[in-house]
């Protein structure tokens, strides 16, 4: 088995939150430990994608935990034989023929797309409350200026 980073990034959210969604999506916890002498919290996660090949997400943050941080860091490895990672990581400088192996690389990178994405909508909920914009009704629409105007449908003759 090989491994190849794929990303690393600070997600504004709470290690909790971020664990609990992917345990969620399927991920199994690898291991927990405490690192950077017992000032910081990793908890590896794995899902298995396909049979010999794996994506872990390692998620780090300070410890002991502090409810008023959001910060987790985040680190995506795939883990899987050579012949995988090398047409996933490959494909650009040589095409794959076989419509099945394509179909396959499609799928993992449409996958991966989908963590960075649950990544972004786990930081817009963990934020909704903090920015009031959010969550406060227009002055203009108290006062009941609608918010939106749909004009009439112009009549057909």
């Amino acid at each position: 088995m090989r491994r190849k980073k794929h990303t690393e990034k600070e997600v504004h959210a709470h290690l909790i939150s971020v664990v609990s969604v992917r345990l969620r999506e399927g991920y199994t916890i690898r291991e927990i430990s405490l690192t950077k002498g017992g000032t910081q919290l990793e908890v590896k996660l794995v899902l298995l994608w396909k049979h010999n090949m794996h994506i872990e997400y390692l998620a780090a943050a300070s410890w002991p935990l502090d409810p008023t941080k959001r910060t987790t860091r985040v680190e995506v490895t795939m883990e899987g034989s050579y012949d995988i990672l090398h047409d996933i990581s490959c494909t650009q400088r040589k095409p794959i023929t076989s419509p099945y192996r394509t179909s396959v690389i499609r799928r993992f990178w449409n996958t991966l797309q989908s963590i960075n994405q649950t990544d972004q909508m786990l930081v817009h909920l963990q934020s909704f409350n903090s920015i009031p914009e959010n969550y406060m009704i227009p002055e203009s629409t108290k006062n009941g200026v609608p918010l939106f105007y749909i004009p009439p449908a112009p009549l057909l003759r």
